[in-house]
């Protein structure tokens, strides 16, 4: 069974202040003192029920957004993957949006055997906890993950997974927004130990984005080709889906693009912190690369095989190059146009628009994550 995941648009995700003024107006300590708790430190099926409890205390303060699409194909993806946009108190449906993430990776690995390794698990673990610990005031990485992972179900649908999966990477994604634009503010502001907070809550959210990639693939090609992909294309839908088709992530690269005068600033003040970003944004789409790698193979994708002889997964290394160059230095920005003229194939640049359904990258490519 697959839930709805209810959250905001990604232009409604609230601030740092926001939450705070939520967290001291609501006085819900319930909430904070969880992800505190000693107790965390059990089994996924314990935890789970725990985050259920925490969820359902927190009033429901907001309706259904009527009007906070303006294309019929994000209606469509956040239809297929069971997102459901909802408008009124940002703070409380952002809150209780991390909640059910977190609860939604506990309950899947209750109920499904997994393949990939216990770190990786406690790699979205940690960004969902930490999320939900920083947006709250505390420090990153202060509050304690699962440690035993069990599974009792032996749930065989791997469409389940596939669709949980990107309900928490769309709950991760909203993180990012919040932990970017709260970098770029505290630079402004020059507040020093709230940018490495920030940072370093965006560096834990880059890590479980790129282990959640693992995870929601954690299945057989032969699963993939026979389940998977029909689902995302006629007839079984309108038109071939993409995870790509998000509109939280076209929003997440059009505020990484708007940030570079703050990149800029957080190299200069932390040099490490901003390297470490960098390096896990790479991996992020290394990711990504290797389940289409599984998937797909070199093959071309079906949608772009007349236009491009790029595979999956060039396309994809292309979309890295591009979505990294906001941090990288002029010097470095230099070189890769010298190399992007011996690889005319290739191209650099990020200059434009944010991008949209009709763009190169969000074509639709039933293999996308």
């Amino acid at each position: 069974m697959v839930d709805l995941i209810h959250i905001n648009a990604p232009s409604a995700v609230p601030s740092e202040v926001t939450l705070a003024a939520w967290h001291a107006t609501i006085g819900n300590e319930g909430v904070i003192a969880f992800t505190q708790d000693s107790e965390c430190v059990s089994s996924n099926f314990q935890v789970a029920h725990k985050l259920s409890r925490s969820r359902s205390a927190i009033p429901v303060n907001s309706m259904d957004a009527l009007a906070e699409h303006s294309l019929p194909d994000d209606k469509a993806h956040d239809a297929f993957f069971y997102v459901r946009r909802v408008e009124g108190d940002a703070a409380c449906v952002f809150v209780r949006m991390v909640l059910f993430a977190r609860e939604l990776l506990l309950r899947e690995v209750d109920e499904a055997p997994v393949d990939i390794s216990r770190p990786f698990l406690g790699e979205i673990d940690r960004a969902l906890v930490d999320l939900m610990t920083c947006a709250s005031g505390k420090n990153v990485g202060s509050a304690p993950i699962v440690e035993a992972w069990e599974t009792r179900g032996s749930r065989e649908d791997v469409l389940i997974r596939w669709l949980r999966g990107h309900q928490i990477f769309a709950a991760l994604t909203q993180g990012l927004i919040l932990s970017f634009k709260s970098i770029a503010n505290a630079i402004r502001s020059g507040q020093g130990q709230e940018v490495r907070r920030w940072a370093d809550l965006t560096v834990s959210l880059l890590r479980g984005s790129g282990a959640s990639f693992v995870l929601t693939g954690d299945f057989s090609v032969k699963d993939y080709n026979d389940r998977i992909r029909p689902s995302m294309m006629p007839p079984a839908v309108p038109t071939c889906l993409s995870g790509l088709m998000s509109i939280d992530h076209r929003f997440l690269v059009q505020t990484i693009r708007d940030m570079k005068p703050a990149l800029k600033g957080l190299r200069d003040q932390d040099k490490a912190r901003h390297e470490r970003i960098h390096e896990e944004l790479k991996t992020v789409y290394d990711r990504h690369v290797f389940v289409c790698e599984r998937f797909v193979g070199e093959r071309p994708s079906l949608l772009t095989a007349g236009s491009t002889e790029k595979s999956g997964p060039e396309l994809i290394k292309q979309f890295k190059t591009l979505r990294v160059k906001p941090f990288e230095s002029q010097a470095h920005t230099a070189r890769l146009h010298a190399e992007s003229r011996s690889h005319p194939g290739i191209n650099y640049s990020s200059a434009g628009p944010a991008p949209r359904p009709e763009d190169t990258e969000s074509k639709r490519q039933p293999h996308d994550l």
